[in-house]
């Protein structure tokens, strides 16, 4: 497990320059020397930065950040301003690198084991890769709140054991924590007429990780299952 150490990207939008009373591109330049390999300073529009850096040339402060969204902003409207966003800079980098996070080849591995744990009807150790403010929505819009809600959810399930994920395709983006688990369920159906037949079920796991654990786990399935070789529309 590792944490996020690359450098904070920081939006950096200037006022319109009417009346400014000192050079704020010179002080500008001085922050860039001062936090080189900590952060980046960005166009504004950029997606994803953790803070707007706005840079107005008089105490007035009338540059327009409405554009810029939700993100949180720093407003500098004095040379004397520089000293107080490179301490906030700090207070940002101690928190980011604070949360921990998975490679890519970790978030593989992690989800390999788990479905491992799967596949031998092991509760416990499908719970241990979950958050305990997990949250799990099934394809039928049904859900479970926390780990122990979603362990209590499950049990009835694993102790049956009747069950197979059959892995068919995985993608991770390790930038924002998540993975995409495209899976083929076989297990004895439960659809009225069908009952006990084994049945194919296809569909994907929306999963999103927090702190190196599963903290949502959003499943959606096709609406057409396969039971003998034959495909039947479900009847929810």
């Amino acid at each position: 497990m590792s944490s996020r150490t690359g450098p904070l990207e920081i939006g950096l939008k200037y006022c319109g320059g009417c009346k400014p009373y000192y050079d704020r591109v010179a002080l500008v330049e001085q922050i860039q020397k001062q936090i080189v390999g900590k952060a980046l300073l960005v166009p504004p529009e950029t997606g994803g930065i953790c803070l707007l850096l706005a840079v107005h040339g008089c105490p007035t402060a009338c540059a327009d950040l409405t554009p810029f969204g939700q993100a949180p902003i720093f407003s500098i409207t004095h040379p004397g301003d520089a000293e107080r966003f490179i301490d906030h800079l700090q207070t940002l980098k101690r928190q980011k690198e604070s949360v921990m996070t998975f490679s890519r080849e970790e978030i593989q591995n992690s989800l390999k084991e788990w479905n491992l744990a799967w596949g031998r009807y092991d509760l416990e150790g499908v719970m241990a890769l979950m958050h305990d403010e997990v949250l799990f929505e099934n394809w039928t819009g049904g859900k479970a709140a926390g780990k122990e809600a979603l362990r209590k959810a499950w049990q009835p399930w694993f102790a049956q054991g009747d069950f197979q994920f059959i892995e068919e395709e995985l993608f991770v983006d390790e930038k924002e924590q998540k993975a995409l688990f495209r899976w083929t369920l076989q297990w004895p159906c439960p659809e009225e007429g069908y009952e006990g037949k084994l049945e194919s079920r296809k569909g994907v796991d929306v999963i999103h990780f927090k702190d190196g654990k599963i903290i949502n786990k959003l499943t959606y399935s096709k609406t057409t299952i396969e039971i003998d070789g034959q495909r039947h529309k479900l009847r929810m």
